[in-house]
């Protein structure tokens, strides 16, 4: 796994640094990306998530850490955070995981595209070409995909 991620990281050309912690808490940093889904902001966030964790060996469970994280992606960390911790958004991340076990998704990275749940980071193109296949099956395109979520 480790070489794998390694070789990952080289090939799109970011930074890797073995967590001395793994697997480590990441509730914080999951319960804001949860929090703020539908955000425009929350993919960047998330990326740079991965590269505190796996880049720069960063604790995601820190509030510290996902102050910088926030504020990374032009957000007030205290609004977000709070928003997350203290108001209805604080359920969403329980909501999600309920889910994926519902439907029996396990580990990460992971995508399910009507109904079929692609597993591994090598399975993302065939997620991506099922899911225009789909498409182009219901008269949709990616892009109308894509904007569905």
């Amino acid at each position: 796994m480790w070489r794998d991620m390694e070789r990952l990281t080289q090939k799109y050309g970011l930074p890797f640094k073995r967590p001395s912690v793994f697997p480590r808490n990441t509730t914080l940093a999951a319960r804001v990306a949860a929090a703020f889904s539908g955000e425009p902001w929350i993919g960047e966030y998330i990326r740079r998530a991965f590269v505190a964790n796996f880049g720069e060996d960063c604790e995601l469970n820190d509030e510290e850490t996902v102050r910088r994280l926030l504020q990374g992606v032009g957000q007030n960390a205290s609004a977000a955070l709070h928003a997350a911790l203290n108001t209805g958004r604080r359920e969403a991340l329980r909501n999600n995981t309920e889910q994926a076990m519902a439907i029996d998704i396990f580990g990460a990275p992971n995508c399910i595209v009507d109904g079929e749940l692609f597993w591994g980071e090598e399975t993302l193109y065939d997620a991506l070409a099922f899911a225009i296949s789909k498409g182009q099956r219901h008269g949709r395109t990616f892009e109308t995909i894509r904007a569905a979520g």
